[in-house]
Formats: C-alpha cells, sequence, structure tokens
C-alpha cells in the first residue's frame, strides 16, 4: 500500500543551493517592499527602484565571513579586509559597513555573486509588478547615482519607492 510506503530520499547532489537562495532574495525582497511601503506610508506606489549591491562588496562580505571566524575585533577584520589591495580604494565605506557586518553577529557568505543576484531581481520584475502594480526599475549600485544605491549589501537589496 502506498500508505505504507517509506518516503523518498532527496538526492543532496541534485539541490543547487544558488535556486534556494535566488527564491530567498526575491521573497526578502517583497517583504522589504511591504515594509517600506508601510513605514512610508504609500498604498499605490507609481515606481520601485531596486538597486543591487556592488561586486566590490560581495568579496567584502566574503573577506569579512573568512575574518570574523578567527576574531570578532573590528579593528583586526578592517586589517585584514584592508590588506587586499582591491579592497583599499573602497576604505571609507569599508570602515562603516564591516562594524555593522560584526554587530549583526552571524555573516553569511554569499552564494549569488553580483550578476546572479541582478539577474535573479530581473527575472523576478515581472512578479514583483504583479504584487505591487508599480513600475519596477533593477539597477545596479555601481551604475546609479541615487544615494540609496550605496545601501545595497548581498542579499539586501537597496529599494527606493516614488
Amino acid at each position: 500500500f502506498v500508505s505504507v510506503a517509506a518516503w523518498p530520499k532527496a538526492d543532496s547532489k541534485k539541490i543547487k543551493e544558488k535556486f534556494s537562495m535566488q527564491e530567498e532574495l526575491i521573497a526578502s525582497t517583497l517583504e522589504d517592499i511591504q515594509h517600506v511601503l508601510k513605514l512610508a506610508k504609500v498604498q499605490q506606489p507609481k515606481r520601485i527602484t531596486l538597486y543591487s549591491a556592488e561586486p566590490w562588496k560581495h568579496e567584502l562580505v566574503k573577506t569579512v565571513a573568512k575574518a570574523a571566524e578567527k576574531t570578532r575585533n573590528v579593528s583586526a577584520v578592517l586589517k585584514e579586509v584592508m590588506a587586499k589591495s582591491s579592497m583599499k580604494r573602497y576604505g571609507q565605506d569599508i570602515t562603516r559597513v564591516v562594524p555593522r557586518l560584526i554587530q549583526n553577529g552571524k555573516i553569511t557568505i554569499p552564494v549569488l555573486g553580483a550578476d546572479e543576484e541582478f539577474h535573479s531581481l530581473q527575472d523576478a520584475s515581472s512578479f514583483l509588478f504583479q504584487e505591487f502594480g508599480a513600475e519596477i526599475l533593477i539597477e545596479r549600485a555601481e551604475n546609479s547615482t541615487a544615494p540609496k544605491a550605496k545601501q545595497a549589501m548581498p542579499g539586501k537589496v537597496a529599494i527606493l519607492v516614488e
């Protein structure tokens, strides 16, 4: 009988973490937009712009996550991050971001790269349009002059509602 048959076993080789992370990104973005609309007391937005994080921030989070395994000392983590030549030009931003990452506790290494995150948001734009009835714009933070764009982090888009 089917009722007494064993449940099928999942084949972990076929499970792609990337797809789960894409779904999680869209779900958290949906919740964040709803939260922003509630805070801004906007019933019907005309346009919602989503900014995906700059590629250097993905590298930053990976570096901070590895450094935080050894120490939670912000100065020590900053020193390790700034030792990377690719990070030096973002020093001012890094000194603001790293303490927040360390204080938030668990730092998750991003599975999605900057391009994958951007394309995932683009793929979900029609879904988000259906949910909110507003024009949905997806932009890369590095291509934007909007101050809001700088707030985008890996796995956490910046949201501008108009």
